[in-house]
């Protein structure tokens, strides 16, 4: 689940230059981009605190 949450990050990392670049930097696609990117770094973060977790968890043998 933690990769999904890192892959949907850079999907949204890409949709937030693509948003930029097409919307010839004006301020709605500067607000739209903004959007996506904060978005992005919300489920980057979880993904990484979902690997954390996941690697502190004992080993099951």
């Amino acid at each position: 689940m933690a990769r999904v949450h890192i892959v949907v990050s850079t999907v949204l990392v890409g949709l937030g230059v693509i948003t930029l670049a097409g919307g010839s930097f004006t301020p709605v696609a500067i607000a739209w981009a903004a959007f996506f990117l904060v978005l992005a770094a919300l489920q980057f973060s979880v993904g990484c605190w979902f690997l954390a977790i996941i690697r502190s968890a004992p080993s099951r043998t």
